[in-house]
């Protein structure tokens, strides 16, 4: 089975750098075998894409 997860929020959230960044979770995934393919969703105009880490 595939999915797809979209998370959405209505405004600004508050969170430290280190929960916003997945790459511990792509790590462990990817060690595991469990996670396929994944990519963030290309951010509307009001955003700069690729969007600066």
């Amino acid at each position: 089975m595939k999915y797809l997860l979209l998370i959405c929020t209505d405004g600004p959230i508050e969170a430290s750098e280190a929960e916003l960044d997945a790459t511990p979770w792509v790590q462990e995934t990817g060690r595991r075998g469990v996670r396929q393919f994944g990519e963030r969703l290309r951010p509307g105009p009001s955003i700069p894409w690729p969007a600066s880490a």
